[in-house]
């Protein structure tokens, strides 16, 4: 008889929030705007996917789908002999899509075949494509493969209105739109005026919340930061990333703020004036909880200072002076223990005016320090707050937090390494944060690296193990980067602590997966007295080629091309030449060939004395 299918791993945990609303169904949000009109019964919006039926624009046939999977190994590979022929394959890939572009689109395949196309496209394709999605942005927005693409094309589409704009100077004031003249801006205009009736359904979608905030970007004139990929709230890791499959995006023109027509600016007011009017506290507080409205709500709170000033912080948080009521306590206190909340307050406190900012630290936090302090959130929020309060708060507010931390503890070790970081940016606690160090190491053994990671002894140091195993030493090991790079008189005692590793025992380390970010952290400091830099390379002889070939320790041979950068060209030398007799392991290995590429190898064969005279410069 079948067997019941069984749950292992991350399948048996619990999700940090459950969905028990079908995917299309949004937060009931009571909201009267002028785009949609306000349903009697809250409970009965058109959430049902039967009111909202996803489109179909049929299917690519087995033929169109095995071309498109070859051409995206191809692409995905970037194995192309020349610019010339990349073009022409894109080209021949134009002809393909013509017509179909829609099918394309809402294939997985196909969707990421074309999103590298729209990243290639001149302004003329540009308009083609979005000729062909008129009419259908609501319902590509809210398809899952298709959305991409559409966020892609506003991304793109943003290049082209910078341009618009900087040769028509006129625009700035201008509320009339040439589509002749300006064809960019006329598209960004037809797609917003084509999702105004549907506005809340797409922005509180799970596929068309990200072609929203795309499109308020390009609105607004808003940067796209580049770390924003890696944000847990952006979903969507293709957005901040420079180069895709062999296609390289101008950093100019797609990260960086620019001004906007007035006709943009009208846009994105009435968006953030529908958005907010009529708004309850209670209702913004759960948009702002919910995973996927959140974002929402963080970039309306990025954007309004420029643009109104009745703001969805102050309906979040209608009181921002003296003791919060209880209610905000409650709420304060959940989002610092929700992943989502957490995030939410962190992205808040970093766009939100100083005075909130002091409300947050010393009406809400200090006051209930020992409650909220061991919360999942709490390290996040003392970052973003210690970055945005002057120094002399900052320096009040790190002394009370450091009085806190007794141990080594997971959250501790996250608490220590933010306040860190906070204290980095005044130049404040080098001295309060060197006794706190020195306080918790002082323990029987004598090593300080392996307090620092709770390591027992040299012999349980791994080559193999994963930060997955033990998120505690991979937060250890984030703090003692944190340390190398910010306490100069704390790193000279850690890589003293590591010469007296065993030479064995640092070969390992440096080929740990999680271990040898800390190696490297070490090498790359060229502030660390002569002396110390030689004992630091001296155990290495001999093994560059085998720490070159491991995935860890690549990364620590690289960063002694910047340890040897001073005074030590003859252990740079030394190390050219272990590199050069050892050049076909090398290039057999994927790390192997980074190395020889990162220390320019190939000039060194073709030329030592310019190799040389380069290393020098």
């Amino acid at each position: 008889m079948p067997k019941e299918n069984k749950k292992r791993g991350r399948r048996l945990k619990d999700k940090p929030y459950k969905k028990e609303e079908k995917e299309d169904t949004l937060p009931i949000v009571s909201i009267p705007s002028e785009f949609d009109e306000k349903p009697d019964d809250p409970s009965q919006q058109d959430e049902d996917p039967v009111a909202h039926p996803q489109a179909f624009y049929g299917l690519l046939d087995s033929t169109q789908i095995e071309y498109l999977t070859q051409v995206s190994g191809i692409i995905e590979a970037n194995a192309f002999s020349s610019d010339e022929e990349r073009d022409q394959l894109f080209e021949a890939l134009w002809t393909e899509c013509k017509g179909v572009e829609l099918k394309v689109v809402t294939d997985p395949t196909g969707s990421k075949v074309f999103e590298r196309l729209l990243l290639s496209a001149t302004k003329d394709k540009l308009m083609e494509v979005n000729q062909a999605f008129a009419s259908r942005y609501c319902d590509l927005a809210t398809q899952r493969f298709a959305s991409h693409c559409l966020q892609t094309l506003l991304n793109c589409l943003r290049s082209c209105v910078v341009d618009e704009v900087k040769y028509d100077h006129e625009l700035a004031q201008s509320t009339m739109i040439d589509s002749v003249k300006t064809p960019a801006i006329a598209c960004i205009l037809d797609m917003y005026k084509e999702l105004t009736p549907e506005i809340y359904r797409v922005a509180f979608h799970p596929f068309g919340s990200h072609v929203f905030r795309s499109l308020l970007m390009v609105l607004s004139g808003h940067a796209i930061e580049q770390e924003s990929a890696k944000s847990v709230l952006s979903r969507k890791r293709a957005l901040g990333n420079k180069k895709r499959s062999g296609v390289e995006i101008a950093d100019s023109l797609l990260y960086d703020s620019y001004k906007t027509p007035e006709v943009f600016k009208q846009s994105v007011l009435e968006i953030l004036s529908a958005m907010t009017d009529g708004l309850s506290t209670e209702e913004a507080r759960q948009l702002a909880s919910d995973p996927i409205s959140s974002p929402v709500i963080q970039m309306f709170i990025e954007l309004e200072d420029g643009f109104m000033r009745k703001d969805m912080l102050g309906i979040i948080f209608p009181s921002m002076s003296g003791e919060p009521d209880f209610l905000t306590i409650s709420y304060l206190e959940n989002l610092l223990t929700s992943p989502v909340g957490s995030h939410f307050l962190e992205n808040v406190i970093s766009n939100c005016p100083i005075s909130f900012v002091d409300y947050i630290c010393f009406s809400f936090i200090v006051p209930r320090l020992d409650i909220i302090s061991k919360a999942q959130g709490f390290s996040y929020a003392v970052k973003a707050i210690m970055g945005r309060l002057n120094r002399t708060n900052a320096a009040e507010f790190g002394k009370i937090l450091l009085a806190r931390v007794s141990d080594l503890t997971l959250t501790n070790a996250i608490l220590l390494n933010c306040i860190i970081l906070g204290a980095s940016r005044h130049s404040i606690l080098t001295t309060e944060l060197m006794e706190k160090i020195t306080e918790i190491t002082s323990k029987e053994s004598k090593n300080l690296l392996l307090d620092l990671l709770e390591i027992e002894g040299f012999e349980s140091i791994s080559e193999t193990q994963r930060s997955k195993l033990n998120d505690s030493i991979k937060q250890r090991s984030l703090l003692i980067e944190s340390l190398n790079a910010k306490l100069p008189q704390m790193s000279i005692k850690i890589a003293d602590a590591f010469i007296e590793f065993p030479a064995a025992a640092k070969l390992k380390f440096m080929q740990n997966t999680v271990f040898s970010h800390v190696a490297e952290s070490i090498y790359k400091n060229s502030e660390l007295p002569i002396v110390t830099r030689k004992r630091l390379m001296n155990d290495l002889d001999g093994h560059f080629v085998e720490l070159s070939c491991s995935a860890g320790s690549s990364r620590v041979v690289d960063a002694c091309h910047i340890l040897t950068a001073q005074g030590m060209n003859h252990y740079r030398e030394r190390i050219a030449k272990e590199l050069i007799q050892g050049r076909e392991t090398l290039m057999r290995n994927p790390y192997g060939r980074i190395v020889w590429r990162n220390w320019n190898m190939d000039m060194y064969k073709r030329d030592f004395g310019l190799w040389k005279r380069n290393q020098q410069k």
